[in-house]
């Protein structure tokens, strides 16, 4: 069995590696699906759709 010797476990140690998006990656960020989402969505055959809310919660949609 592997063992990591060098585990990230904290926000501020993972920015260090990659650093902070930047704004062209931010703003890819939706808070609502349009319809050009659900086009690309519906022609897709697998999808993982993800998201959370303001407490950190995280919910994952499969499509096959």
């Amino acid at each position: 069995m592997t063992k990591f010797d060098d585990v990230i476990k904290t926000h501020e140690q993972f920015r260090k590696i990659m650093k902070e998006p930047s704004e062209l990656v931010t703003r890819k960020s939706l808070s609502y699906l349009d319809k050009h989402c659900g086009t690309f969505i519906s022609r897709c055959p697998f999808i993982l759709l993800a998201s959370s809310d303001a407490d950190g919660n995280t919910d994952i949609f499969t499509k096959r």
